[in-house]
């Protein structure tokens, strides 16, 4: 767990030296006041993570990646980040919306600029190991495994009838 006795590398430690956590398995990088595009999910999008696909129920993954997450990316052009503030949701997330939500995005947008803009933020280590993962894995088919519609599901409104 990230504390506030992390060195930032300026001599001074944690948040009141202006550090803060990162998606760097809860390292301390230095607040240098870049400019960049923040979304905390729950506050701006819900506090309550729903399903994967957005005909599934509220607060889906899907929404999130489509909403939120392309936007800004498209906003920073690759030339700043885009910072994800993850705590502060209620139950926590299911594994469909962050596989949804982050594989989702590199299936759209491709591994490496996902890896160079997104900065993850969150007290919990697991969690980041846990979309990171996604991020890595996302054309492996892994979705075909966490969905029971699989590959063979070409939209969110196509019945699999077999």
């Amino acid at each position: 767990m990230v504390t506030d006795h992390v060195a930032c590398g300026s001599g001074m430690t944690g948040r009141a030296a202006g550090c803060r956590p990162v998606a760097r398995f809860g390292a301390w990088t230095r607040n240098t006041g870049a400019v960049m595009s923040e979304i905390h999910i729950a506050r701006e999008f819900t506090a309550v993570p729903g399903p994967r696909y957005q005909d599934q129920g509220e607060g889906s993954g899907e929404e999130f990646r489509e909403r939120y997450l392309l936007p800004a990316f498209r906003r920073v052009l690759g030339s700043e980040k885009v910072v994800v503030h993850l705590d502060g949701v209620k139950y926590g997330y299911p594994t469909s919306f962050l596989e949804e939500a982050f594989g989702g995005l590199v299936r759209k947008l491709g591994v490496e600029v996902v890896k160079e803009t997104l900065d993850l933020r969150s007290a919990e280590p697991p969690l980041l190991l846990e979309i990171r993962h996604y991020i890595e894995h996302a054309n492996d088919g892994l979705r075909d495994a966490t969905h029971p519609g699989g590959a063979r599901r070409a939209s969110s409104r196509t019945v699999d009838r077999r």
